[in-house]
């Protein structure tokens, strides 16, 4: 037996189950890949929270989750802060899959 998970209750479960994993900006941004790839697929997936936990980590910018993966930013003013913030992005992206999201810098990095 399935049900359709709503962005809602996928929300509500992460809440439940594992509180501290990500923030609501996260997971909208996870809920939206993860029915975009059902949708494209034309099949249906299993709501794994725990699986989704060990696969994905949230970062509160490109910069640092690139720096996490062993890239060097280099120091000095807030335009090379841009730069590097786009260098991290770019970075993360031809290694693996980063989910922007929120108003800030904020992303969500599948593990590797």
């Amino acid at each position: 037996m399935k049900i359709t998970v709503t962005e809602s209750m996928f929300c509500e479960q992460f809440k439940r189950l594992r509180p501290e994993n990500f923030t609501n900006a996260a997971l909208e941004s996870l809920f939206a890949y993860y029915e975009e790839i059902e949708q494209g697929s034309g099949e249906e997936m299993e709501l794994d929270i725990i699986a989704i936990c060990c696969d994905w980590t949230e970062y509160n910018s490109a910069l640092e989750a690139a720096e996490s993966y062993g890239f060097k930013a280099s120091a000095g003013d807030d335009e090379r802060a841009d730069m590097n913030e786009r260098a991290a992005l770019e970075f993360l992206t031809d290694e693996t899959t980063v989910l922007e999201f929120g108003e800030g810098n904020g992303v969500v990095v599948l593990n590797y």
